[in-house]
């Protein structure tokens, strides 16, 4: 499998706190890049979903 790995996901984390407790999760680069390269048209399609909801998140209102 190619792609990411978990080293570079985690250092492009987006990081919140519950209480004390740090969560890391998966910035929204990550899974755009994972559907813009896939091999199946309908991630390809949420892909350019996902980049234009950042740029406007009001797109699709």
């Amino acid at each position: 499998m190619s792609g990411l790995r978990f080293a570079e996901v985690i250092a492009d984390a987006d990081l919140f706190t519950i209480g004390e407790l740090p969560i890391r999760f998966a910035s929204r680069r990550v899974p755009i890049s994972w559907k813009a390269t896939s091999h199946r048209e309908m991630d390809r399609l949420d892909a350019l979903a996902l980049e234009e909801l950042i740029r406007d998140p009001h797109a699709f209102d």
